[in-house]
Order: structure tokens, then sequence, then C-alpha cells
């Protein structure tokens, strides 16, 4: 499933535990070879928590780097993001977009 594919499932996630696992198991269907690329504040978090996502999201988003890992966080950036976006939405309540 591509990038795109996992950031519109996570849209529509009912639950903030709903979100927490679809962002691990998107992190986890990377290539390992990819993860293992990314620099050290760019990792998936040890403790799949709305806190741990959310926190991933803004790292990724806050990498600046013009290395070859860029592209890579940059994609996973934008469905992390989207994951940190919709747990925003579900702690004020809002219903799905």
């Amino acid at each position: 499933m591509d990038s795109e594919a996992w950031a519109k499932r996570i849209q529509r996630a009912a639950s903030e535990a709903e979100v927490v696992e679809l962002a691990r198991q998107y992190l986890e269907s990377r290539d390992p070879g990819d993860i293992a690329r990314l620099p050290a504040d760019c990792r998936p978090p040890q403790h799949y928590t709305p806190e741990g996502v959310a926190d991933c999201a803004y790292r990724m988003a806050g990498y600046h780097g013009h290395d070859e890992a860029a592209r890579l966080i940059h994609r996973l950036g934008l469905v992390m993001t989207g994951a940190a976006v919709r747990l925003a939405e579900l702690a004020r309540g809002e219903s799905k977009t």
C-alpha cells in the first residue's frame, strides 16, 4: 500500500488508538533498510502512543537535511503529520473529515 493510501486510512480513523495503530503499521511496513538509514532524530517512536506519534511527526517535519534520507523523511513525514493532525482532531472531539 502506498503512502497516499495510508494517509487516507489515517484520516478516516475514528479513535486515537486506531490512528496510533495505523501509524505503527505504516512505519513497520516500510523497508527496514530505509528505516535504518534515517537519522536518529527521525526514527520511529520507541513507544507508539499519541504523544510518540505526534513527536515523530514533529521531528520529521523539522528535518531540513539535504542528504539522501531527506526524500524518505519527507515521504514518511507526510503520513506521520497526517496522523498527528488526526490525533489533534480526535482530541478536540472533531468528527471524521
